[in-house]
């Protein structure tokens, strides 16, 4: 296990009205219509699985970020309901996207950005509702404790860094109020050379 530190659809009938697989591999336009207010570009590698040491190209795109009130009031609803009544508040949210290129782009509901430590570039990180399997809400799979998927990177004053996709994951506060983020067994899949391609003034 890895850890790490508004509209109202129900989040079942969400999940289901979806495609069915977190980066699918049938082709589609990207997310935006338009430009994005910012593009990352990066190499993605699997380190475990079928796909593993396997690169892609991916790409992240923000149009807005989540309000410092708005990230508030969605780390009490975690704290006093769950991840549940999350997903029914901002499931639906399209902040921004994530996708390979040539595949379906999977909309980001919540995005944040915090200045590193040394002040010298910043830390972003984008969560989306994931695309669940036909298949794990039959069976009610162990995978469905893990609705959530993140991608987090670093990136310096040029707009260059690395970061991890957690394809599944899953937000708890343990009994001391700290927040935990754990991803269901596999490892996070790399991304290296990430690299800030667009920016919007």
């Amino acid at each position: 296990m890895n850890k790490s530190g508004l509209n109202s659809r129900p989040p079942h009938l969400e999940v289901l009205m979806r495609p069915f697989f977190l980066l699918p591999l049938v082709l589609a336009l990207p997310f935006f219509a338009a430009e994005p207010k910012e593009r990352f570009t990066a190499n993605l590698i699997r380190i475990d699985g079928p796909a593993a040491t396997r690169t892609s190209f991916f790409n992240i795109l923000i149009d807005d970020y989540t309000s410092d009130v708005d990230a508030k009031e969605i780390r009490e609803l975690l704290k006093a309901k769950g991840s549940d009544a999350v997903q029914t508040k901002i499931g639906n949210l399209e902040l921004g996207a994530m996708y390979t290129t040539g595949t379906l782009a999977l909309p980001l509901c919540f995005i944040r950005q915090f200045p590193l430590e040394n002040g010298k570039g910043r830390r972003i990180v984008g969560i989306s509702a994931r695309r669940t399997r036909f298949g794990e809400h039959w069976a009610d799979t162990r995978s469905m404790d893990y609705p959530w998927s993140m991608v987090e990177f670093t990136v310096d004053e040029n707009g260059k860094g690395s970061g991890l996709l957690y394809e599944t994951a899953k937000f708890e506060y343990d009994e001391k109020g700290k927040l935990l983020i754990s991803s269901q067994g596999l490892h996070p899949t790399k991304l290296l050379n990430v690299k800030l391609s667009t920016k919007k003034k």
